[in-house]
């Protein structure tokens, strides 16, 4: 399950368009019209080749149309109308032969129209209040172009698509080369749990790591999860403590270490081991051990709680990220194993976050 539709319309959104929406590989139709977003529009939604419906009017948006919107060959409708966007008209974007529907007025843009594509037929261009566009064909009733030298026009126009292009870029590879060191420092940490054997965890240990399971985190159907620190690993995690005289809690446990054994995604919860044994009562005693997402649930995220305390902050960027990971490890499990899962329980209180946001479900 991918995400491919994206509509955000009619809020109070602020600041920029988040380059992480051209990740979303699938998406067919992005919609956040009417909101208060600023900067210039990414050229990375260029990515998006699915693309079919953008609308992007209403908001603060400044700098130019990205001349790489001609990559997007499923365009059928383009709304840019009612920002602040200036430069010119790309030639590209004439060249989309499923593009039937494009409103650019009410900004201020400048130069000649193009004449191809969707250009060709008035009725289906808007480009009213851009005081400073001319020519195109003639039915759009546009003035005349003054004389000027071509080529000195593609070269103030190739420089101001070159500069932001290039500068983009510089940055996308400078985060991605951060994220890559910081995964890579996040995965010697858990050198002493991976492989194919689990690491074995008593009664003892758990008591230990737990401070006697003192530290509460929250509670599920069939027990209670608990924060601890494994020693001397020194490994923050989340020991689920199973209620055994609850009917089905056995078979909940027996069921959760079949399915997890086999499943190996980056938004899907890993377990670090399962205990099985004994308390110092000779009670069984089972357990699942996760590591410890400080971040929490997606649910004190979204909600406001009764305990007075401050509602919690996710930003648009965030939100799409997660809305795409959930997607993705939903994807997985349906399509991507040998023997398909259904999620039965998917909820806001099971989708945990990681220190860098990201989704580990569970």
């Amino acid at each position: 399950m991918a995400l491919t539709t994206c509509v955000l319309s009619y809020n109070k959104l602020e600041g920029p368009i988040p380059s992480e929406v051209s990740s979303l590989a699938h998406l067919n139709e992005l919609s956040i019209s009417s909101n208060k977003l600023t900067g210039g529009i990414p050229g990375s939604l260029s990515q998006c080749r699915e693309l079919s419906i953008i609308q992007l009017d209403q908001n603060f948006l400044t700098g130019s149309i990205p001349m790489s919107f001609g990559n997007l060959t499923s365009l059928s409708l383009l709304n840019l109308s009612h920002n602040n966007l200036s430069g010119f008209i790309p030639t590209t974007i004439g060249g989309l032969k499923t593009l039937t529907q494009l409103d650019l007025s009410y900004n201020c843009l400048q130069g000649e129209i193009p004449f191809n594509g969707v250009f060709a037929n008035a009725a289906n261009v808007s480009l009213n209040n851009n005081l400073g566009l001319c020519g195109g064909s003639m039915n759009l009733d546009m003035p005349p172009c003054p004389s000027v030298s071509r080529r000195l026009h593609k070269q103030y126009y190739l420089i101001r698509v070159l500069i932001p292009i290039f500068g983009f870029m510089s940055l996308v590879l400078l985060i991605y080369f951060v994220i890559i060191e910081n995964k890579m420092s996040r995965a010697h940490s858990l050198l002493p749990y991976s492989g194919e054997k689990f690491p074995k965890v008593s009664y003892t240990d758990l008591v230990q790591a737990t401070g006697s399971f003192a530290n509460l985190v929250g509670r599920g159907s069939y027990g209670s999860v608990y924060r601890g620190k494994l020693i001397p690993s020194k490994l923050e995690v989340a020991a689920k403590v199973l209620d055994l005289d609850i009917h089905g809690a056995e078979k909940s446990f027996l069921s959760e270490c079949e399915a997890l054994k086999g499943i190996k995604h980056r938004n899907l919860l890993p377990i670090i081991t399962a205990c099985s044994t004994v308390d110092i009562n000779g009670r069984p005693f089972k357990a699942l051990v996760y590591p410890f997402m400080p971040n929490g649930n997606l649910d004190t995220w979204l909600h406001r709680k009764e305990d007075g305390k401050a509602q919690k902050y996710l930003s648009l960027t965030q939100r799409i990220s997660i809305a795409a990971n959930i997607a993705d490890a939903l994807e997985y499990l349906h399509n991507d194993i040998g023997r398909a899962i259904v999620h039965c329980d998917l909820k806001p209180s099971n989708i945990l976050l990681d220190d860098d946001m990201t989704v580990k479900c569970i």
